[in-house]
């Protein structure tokens, strides 16, 4: 990325995918840990340093800015958990760097500093409640066991179209969910052990 797409990222992307950091020291670590953590928990995001709040750019010198590097390499896969993917990059315009982060989306439900499990809320990144953790894991599982049943059905049944099959139960949006639970496991024995759908 280059300084130009730099600047219209700044000026244009959503707060809740983007946090600005003027600078970045040591008595700063729990702020950018809990926002990785927080960002591998929901959709992603990017944190651009050398950027203040109101989204003026005003860099930092090329020693700071490979100091900074440091610090986050080091941080991070000592800190939060599970182990998150993340891609630093530093941005040079006229000996103004920039430091530009761009944290994945993780592949688990949610993501912890110092084990306390931190999600996306807006603009800003807080300690997820016992609730929303539940509620990730849930989604997680379900998610998952659901791929892993059309994956079943595609490779199992490769002639069946699976989205027509699924579809084509028309009589699935009269059931009760009590008839709805009973078909689905008639239909896929391997749900029967995942307790959400019981």
């Amino acid at each position: 990325m280059d300084f130009r797409n730099l600047e219209k990222l700044v000026e244009t992307r959503e707060r809740s995918l983007l946090e600005f950091k003027k600078q970045l020291s040591t008595n700063q670590q729990k702020d950018i840990c809990k926002e990785f953590a927080a960002f591998a928990s929901s959709s992603g995001g990017q944190v651009v340093v050398g950027v203040e709040d109101d989204r003026t750019m005003i860099g930092l010198s090329r020693d700071v800015s490979k100091e900074i590097r440091s610090k986050i390499q080091s941080w991070i896969p000592k800190r939060v958990k599970p182990e998150i993917k993340f891609d630093i990059r530093i941005i040079d315009k006229d000996n103004r760097f920039f430091i530009l982060i761009s944290i994945e989306s993780g592949d688990q439900p949610i993501y912890y500093y110092d084990n306390k499990p931190y999600i996306r809320n807006g603009e800003s990144s807080d300690i997820a409640t016992p609730e929303q953790v539940k509620d990730r894991i849930l989604g997680w599982e379900v998610r998952h066991k659901i791929e892993e049943i059309l994956g079943d059905l595609e490779k199992n049944h490769p002639s069946r179209n699976t989205a027509a099959y699924l579809s084509g139960q028309s009589e699935l949006a009269t059931m009760s969910y009590q008839d709805f639970v009973e078909r689905l496991l008639e239909d896929f024995p391997g749900l029967a052990d995942f307790s959400v759908i019981k």
